[in-house]
């Protein structure tokens, strides 16, 4: 009213009253800043008022941190894949908006709402990760990473973990830093998304708890190139036009434009501790011997007949010193290694072929699963005009390919995307299984792999194929079996990456070229282990037997056994083959393959199979997809390993990759429309329409 009446200053009724209404907002503003939201509207629907309520509580709590004045914690939520200082949005953000506070960071633990949440997707076994060796690495890396905060900035890592939810142990931390805060205002939480089914159900939960708090949520990408949500549209248009699935998800991971910028970590000091975490770190410290509650879970990793606590495994020991220092400094390192020492330019030709000397690795893979390294950040350093570092982080989109396909095939772990095999009859075998598991088949290449995945926690991708291969087509168990000892057992464990991967190699997800790929455990398996030193290394009850029967012992003679020490058998050192005729095996399951097939041409089209549109498809029109299926799938023609070598002769067209070429890029087998040799283990160029 003073500037009303102050001529000298404005005069003109026009802006008198534009003064007018500006002062009448802000009195209404800040008298609903000065009172609780009532039902001033009391004739209207109460959600509809409490919902408006909650609205105005946000936009509240939001705009009063950006001011000094006010001093407001900020509360940082990670989980695995987040236990890192740089390209952590959550982090920075976290970082950025404390006004006067300080940071609270927490990692929460709870495997018990995890089986919850997977239950309530559909899912009927254990992916939560607890009880695994991802977890025994796990441990190591939150403890590195509190280390890394004190270092930056005096804070300290908070592992929150109990019975309750994540919602709940996230309340009573903000209502915690409420109370203790000067202003009484609660803080804000900034967290990194992902993409399982059960964590997208365990984000609602938390922002639902944060809607009715009134407390301010954001979220942030910072595990993937790209999300999901935005290359998915893309996809199931490029599906609609006809492109295979494969094919499409590139066409649509293309179009969603260039791979987001890494973000900087905090500057040093950047994230002071709140006034909450002195107490809160003294009852939830990683400190302490297990910082994942008293006692520690049983290990799933053991066989049946024994019982180990996982802290106590004696296999601990070789799967950390693998992987140790777990510290991000520590993966950069293994980074430098790995460029340094000519890795990198080994990606050229065939990835999933290549096997012993012509392997291409870079053992990175547990590094980016717990989040000590970004694949964004490692993407802007690499110089992307080098031919060999586009094929490797194109092998790297890979998870963004496995994560597009769990966020609309929920049911990925467990149903096949192929509905056509859903009622394929599987062996229920358990001595088979438990054989296969612990490296006891009586074959020293499978053997040999699978005790490097128990102790390791890891396995060369042609080598996973190798044994993926035996446990399906020549053992007859289902895939579903295998991915879950995987899960249990890969220092890397990625519930998406695991899934897909299994799916193809059980012959039911979106390609089925992994049946021709030739990894025989005996006519192959020079090429795998030349020398075997491999087989030497984690089969020790075959050390001294001569080359010449270091992969085939039930070959020596019974002199050349007693001199190297190895007795076959129940009651010797080494078992015999579990299967004799891995061929006809082998047959016998693709016969089985094609039989079902047979009872289901609802989910054929032009002869191949069909995979089942999601619920969730942005694309309404697109109900079923065609997927190219392998002619052995078909007809026997092709379907048996024959030769010393493996080979098998050519079957003219057949369609051996549903992209014409290898899916990690290179060429493969001719498939579509192109050239190529039809011969497992033959590299060709080929062109083919998905």
């Amino acid at each position: 009213w003073v500037l009303m009446g102050s001529r000298s200053v404005l005069c003109a009724p026009c802006c008198r009253l534009v003064i007018c209404l500006v002062f009448s907002w802000w009195n209404c503003l800040v008298f609903s800043r000065s009172r609780p939201f009532t039902s001033w509207r009391s004739g209207e629907n109460p959600l509809k008022a409490e919902d408006m309520a909650r609205r105005w509580q946000a936009r509240r709590i939001s705009t009063l941190a950006t001011h000094d004045a006010v001093t407001t914690d900020a509360i940082c939520w990670l989980r695995i894949g987040d236990l890192r200082l740089s390209d952590n949005a959550a982090l920075q953000q976290a970082a950025l908006h404390r006004s006067k506070g300080g940071v609270v960071i927490i990692f929460t633990w709870t495997p018990e709402e995890d089986r919850k949440l997977i239950r309530a997707s559909g899912l009927s076994r254990d992916w939560s990760h607890e009880g695994t060796s991802l977890q025994v690495l796990l441990k190591d890396a939150l403890v590195e990473f509190d280390q890394a905060l004190q270092l930056h900035s005096s804070n300290k890592l908070c592992v929150l973990h109990g019975d309750s939810s994540a919602a709940e142990l996230i309340l009573s931390v903000c209502t915690a830093a409420e109370k203790a805060s000067a202003s009484r205002q609660l803080p804000a939480v900034f967290f990194n998304r992902h993409y399982e089914p059960w964590e997208v159900a365990r984000e609602a939960e938390v922002a639902e708890m944060c809607h009715r708090g009134g407390i301010h949520l954001k979220g942030f990408d910072s595990y993937l190139f790209k999300e999901p949500t935005a290359c998915g549209p893309h996809i199931f248009q490029a599906v609609a036009r006809g492109q295979h699935i494969f094919k499409a998800f590139w066409t649509g991971w293309h179009l969603t434009g260039k791979v987001r910028q890494a973000v900087a970590a905090p500057t040093q000091g950047a994230l002071p501790p709140s006034d909450l975490v002195a107490g809160l770190s003294a009852m939830a410290s990683v400190e302490s011997g297990w910082p994942f509650g008293d006692g520690g879970p049983g290990d799933r990793r053991a066989p049946g007949s024994e019982s180990f606590q996982l802290a106590q495994n004696p296999v601990n020991d070789a799967l950390l010193a693998a992987w140790r220092p777990l510290t991000e400094e520590g993966a950069w390192s293994r980074l430098e290694t790995f460029l340094r020492d000519g890795g990198l330019l080994k990606y050229q030709g065939s990835i999933t072929r290549d096997t012993g000397r012509q392997a291409k690795e870079s053992k990175l893979s547990a590094y980016f699963r717990l989040g000590l390294l970004s694949m964004v950040d490692v993407y802007w350093q690499l110089d992307q005009g080098i031919p060999q570092a586009q094929k490797w982080l194109r092998r790297m989109a890979w998870r963004d390919y496995s994560y597009w396909m769990l966020y609309y095939w929920r049911d990925l772990p467990e149903a096949p995307m192929r509905p056509v095999y859903r009622t394929l009859p599987w062996s229920e075998g358990k001595e088979a299984l438990q054989a296969w598991k612990y490296g006891k088949t009586g074959y020293p290449t499978v053997d040999a792999a699978m005790r490097e995945l128990l102790t390791t926690g890891y396995m060369q991708q042609h080598m996973r194929h190798c044994v993926g291969q035996f446990l399906i087509e020549v053992l007859g168990i289902s895939w579903v079996e295998g991915e879950e000892w995987f899960h249990v057992t890969l220092a890397d464990a990625d519930c998406a990456i695991n899934s897909m991967m299994w799916q193809h190699q059980g012959l039911s997800g979106v390609s089925q070229w992994l049946t021709a790929v030739q990894c025989h455990p005996v006519t192959n398996a020079k090429n795998m282990d030349p020398d075997g030193s491999y087989v030497r290394r984690f089969v020790p009850e075959l050390v001294a037997l001569p080359d010449r029967y270091i992969r085939v012992p039930w070959t020596a003679p019974a002199r050349v056994l007693q001199d190297a020490g190895v007795a076959l058998g129940e009651h010797g050192n080494y078992p015999h083959r579990i299967v004799e005729n891995m061929e006809e095996a082998r047959a016998c399951f693709h016969e089985q393959m094609r039989r079902c097939r047979a009872c289901h041409p609802e989910w054929l089209t032009r002869g191949n199979d069909v995979i089942a549109c999601p619920p969730s498809c942005p694309v309404p029109s697109l109900e079923k997809i065609s997927a190219l299926t392998e002619r052995c799938m078909k007809s026997q023609s092709g379907a048996e390993w024959k030769g010393a070598d493996g080979m098998v002769p050519s079957t003219g067209n057949a369609v051996v990759c549903a992209s014409g070429v290898d899916e990690d890029g290179s060429g493969g087998a001719g498939g579509g429309r192109g050239k190529g040799k039809r011969r497992w283990g033959g590299k060709g160029k080929g062109q083919g329409r998905g």
